[in-house]
């Protein structure tokens, strides 16, 4: 289900899937939706579709989650997972977006980081077969 063509799973999803089994975190869509056919992204090269797009909690969150559903995005290749969860105690004027800290920006490692991410992205992902579009998406 994990793909709309079949494919052998390669080393880095097994190592991924054994790592987050190994600190009991698990995949909050795929466990309460188990046999859902939706997919988050397609590949137009390929005309393929598949699930890497994942919302990973522990199974204690679970008790704590409301909904969730995939959001379809017509512009993207990508589509959004929305989580909605039960929180007591909330008053109306307090948020529970969630917000980037914007001073780990600053930071010498994150910063790096980043870079290095940016450049492995575009070093994977700039070639014929992808539309500026879908690269910058």
């Amino acid at each position: 289900l994990d793909r709309s063509m079949r494919q052998k799973v390669n080393k880095d999803t097994q190592e991924l899937n054994s790592a987050l089994h190994q600190v009991d975190l698990i995949d909050i869509y795929r466990t309460l939706h188990p046999k859902s056919t939706e997919y988050t992204f397609f590949s137009a090269p390929h005309h393929t579709y598949s699930k890497i797009d994942h919302i990973v909690g522990s199974k204690a969150l679970l008790s704590k989650c409301k909904r969730t559903e995939i959001i379809t995005n017509c512009l993207s290749d990508h589509s959004a997972i929305k989580l909605e969860l039960r929180i007591k105690n909330l008053t109306q004027n307090h948020s529970t977006t969630w917000k980037l800290n914007n001073l780990l920006l600053n930071d010498y490692w994150v910063h790096n980081e980043m870079k290095a991410e940016i450049k492995m992205f575009f070093e994977t992902n700039e070639n014929k077969d992808t539309t500026y579009q879908n690269l910058w998406d």
